[in-house]
């Protein structure tokens, strides 16, 4: 989910992710569609309407992964999580170009 103001996006992913497997998820809010995108295991999973291009995800609030201050919290573990200031298209690389160095990398 992200929030600018009042406004708010959301997006759902439909696969079942807790299956006792590794995977690896991306999500990205914002760029200049205003997109919002989840990638699961290298393919884009979901896309739609996020806040618009000119809307700010800045903000001085706390950041849940994984739960929520009430209590609800998601089972599993997380084993790497990154917050970058921009989208895969900034850094110029594509999702299977990503996918494939984490998993295929030079080192491995």
């Amino acid at each position: 989910m992200a929030k600018s103001g009042c406004a708010t996006a959301s997006l759902a992913s439909p696969p079942v992710v807790n299956d006792g497997q590794w995977h690896h998820i991306i999500f990205e809010a914002g760029g200049k569609a205003g997109i919002l995108t989840i990638f699961i295991d290298g393919k884009q999973d979901a896309s739609g309407s996020g806040l618009g291009a000119d809307a700010s995800l800045a903000n001085k609030a706390d950041l849940y992964v994984g739960g929520t201050p009430q209590g609800h919290n998601r089972r599993g573990t997380i084993c790497f999580m990154r917050i970058a200031r921009g989208m895969l298209a900034d850094a110029k690389t594509t999702i299977d170009e990503l996918y494939a160095r984490e998993f295929k990398g030079p080192f491995r």
